[in-house]
């Protein structure tokens, strides 16, 4: 119906050659009917003699007209509305299966790039991944030697084990950055290792010589005190006895006089003093400076006893 022409008339006015769609289409075409109308139920005369039935009818008449008129457009419009939605929702049908057909085909021709990109991504990823856990090991290192080097060839192995493509700059510099990191650090604990060891030989290097310091002292102190029991004179002499020779002792099975030891064992200490004074400077100040507390005080303190004994037996001037 909306494409037909309305061939009929209102009860008032007639509206052959309109189509329901030209009807609604303008607000000018429903003034100009509604205009019409009015001047038609309008030609009525205003100063009727009600009292004549003839005069009422007329009014009641058109009236009932203008209702029919009303109605009439009313239908006409319903109409074509109930067309307009027909159309409507076959449109949208139409719309929904284009939509289905044309997504489907964008999907299957994107299929294969959308399978690259994924591959891609998951390529990118792995790489990425990869990097992150060489970088990873220098975050944080172990607190052992063999600790770090165990990450180092863990990195190693991922760095030489992959092809890294476009990622290898990034790689190269991630696995650079932490095998410098990590050479740092062992040389750092190799090179403490060492000082440690060097410091404990050192002390015991040290507790060495003190015992022989010690062990000279006792013997000398031990051969004076024999030397000056054999020189003094017996209890039951009234009168001194000139000695005839100078007293002897014997020392390693051999007979020695109490000159010659005396000088021998003076020497003796003196060289062993000497050395001992020697090697303190030299480890303590020369090839060791950055010994630390420990040793420093332990050297000095042997050294002060030293120079004490060497001063106590007159032979300072063999060893300043």
């Amino acid at each position: 119906m909306s494409s037909d022409t309305i061939e009929a008339k209102t009860e008032i006015v007639a509206l052959n050659g309109i189509s329901p769609a030209e009807l609604f289409a303008s607000p000018d075409k429903i003034n100009e009917i509604l205009v019409r109308i009015n001047d038609e139920a309008r030609k009525l005369p205003g100063d009727q003699d009600l009292s004549v039935a003839r005069n009422r009818s007329a009014i009641v008449s058109t009236a009932f007209k203008v209702v029919r008129s009303k109605t009439f457009l009313d239908d006409i419009g319903k109409t074509l509305v109930a067309d307009l939605k027909a159309q409507t929702t076959a449109i949208d049908g139409e719309r929904r299966r284009i939509r289905t057909a044309l997504d489907t085909l964008r999907d299957e021709i994107r299929e294969p790039l959308e399978a690259w990109e994924k591959q891609e991504q998951t390529r990118k990823a792995g790489h990425e991944t990869a990097i992150r856990t060489i970088r990873a090991f220098g975050q944080l290192l172990k607190p052992t030697a063999e600790a770090i080097q165990l990450d180092l060839d863990k990195a190693e192995s991922i760095y030489k084990g992959r092809d890294w493509e476009e990622y290898y700059p990034d790689a190269f510099e991630a696995f650079k950055e932490l095998t410098k990191l990590c050479r740092a650090e062992l040389d750092k604990m190799a090179l403490q290792a060492g000082i440690q060891a060097e410091r404990a030989r050192m002390l015991a290097e040290i507790e060495v010589e003190r015992a022989k310091l010690k062990a000279e002292r006792d013997e000398i102190n031990r051969t004076k005190a024999e030397m000056a029991a054999a020189n003094a004179p017996s209890p039951v002499e009234s009168t001194p006895v000139e000695p005839e020779l100078t007293p002897t002792i014997t020392v390693n099975s051999k007979s020695t006089t109490y000159t010659e030891l005396n000088e021998s064992t003076f020497l003796l200490m003196a060289h062993a003093i000497k050395t001992l004074v020697l090697l303190l400077d030299k480890h303590v100040i020369h090839e060791l400076p950055t010994a630390d507390s420990m040793i420093i005080a332990k050297a000095t303190e042997l050294r002060q006893i030293a120079l004490a004994e060497a001063k106590r037996a007159g032979i300072l001037t063999e060893i300043v």
